[in-house]
């Protein structure tokens, strides 16, 4: 295509997406059907292990980030609650509160007790940081967004290399739980996190789907998106 037609085919895309909900419901025994055009194939939908266009707008149809971007009453691009909602920031820029929504489950899935998708907690965030910082997964975003931004995480990730496993048990003091709250704390101000955590790289995914289906789960993706 011609610069100009590929801009107005862009467009025109990007007009029907704002127009068409996010979400379809629909009778919970009929499935949906999702058709898009795509010219790469994606090898994977994992959220940590990808981050081409073509693929990224597949995994927004299957995963949830911590936070997303939307459009304001007046039509303004703004940042909104999505699995969390809006984080407290601490006056120093160091330390972000981010409390999950209730009612947020993940899909219905074996890997799951009784086969019922169970609901997401703040654990499950911590879990998706320190997924990025394990030296057994490939990260795509380590290095860009996670490395030495997140107090002990960079510690933990050494000790895993040297141990040869990770301990997803271990308290790392940048990511405390305390019920449905997780407490971000940083090393330094950061404050592209805000607008980071809306994105695909932040998808949150279930520790027993991950468990069950390791490398596969790029083929069998379980979250809690549309």
């Amino acid at each position: 295509l011609h610069r100009k037609d590929g801009m107005r085919s862009l467009l025109a895309l990007l007009a029907l997406s704002l127009s068409v909900p996010a979400q379809v419901r629909t009778d919970e025994n009929r499935p949906v059907l999702f058709r898009h055009f795509t010219a790469v194939v994606p090898w994977t939908l994992d959220p940590a292990l990808e981050n081409h266009a073509d693929v990224l707008k597949f995994q927004a149809q299957l995963f949830e980030s911590p936070l997303e971007m939307g459009l304001d009453s007046k039509g303004r691009v703004n940042i909104q609650g999505a699995i969390c909602n809006l984080p407290q920031i601490g006056e120093d820029g160091r330390t972000l509160k981010l409390t999950v929504r209730p009612g947020i489950r993940f899909h219905d899935d074996p890997c799951f007790k009784g086969g019922k998708g169970r609901a997401v907690t703040a654990s499950d965030v911590k879990y998706m940081l320190m997924r990025h910082a394990d030296p057994a997964v490939p990260s795509k975003y380590f290095a860009a967004f996670v490395a030495g931004r997140f107090s002990g995480l960079d510690g933990w990730r050494e000790r895993a290399v040297s141990q040869g496993f990770a301990d997803y048990d271990a308290a790392i003091s940048g990511l405390t739980v305390e019920g449905d709250t997780i407490t971000l704390r940083l090393t330094a101000p950061y404050p592209q996190l805000y607008s980071l955590l809306t994105q695909p790289w932040a998808s949150i995914v279930p520790k027993e789907a991950i468990a069950q289906y390791g490398s596969g789960f790029g083929e069998r993706p379980i979250g809690s998106g549309p």
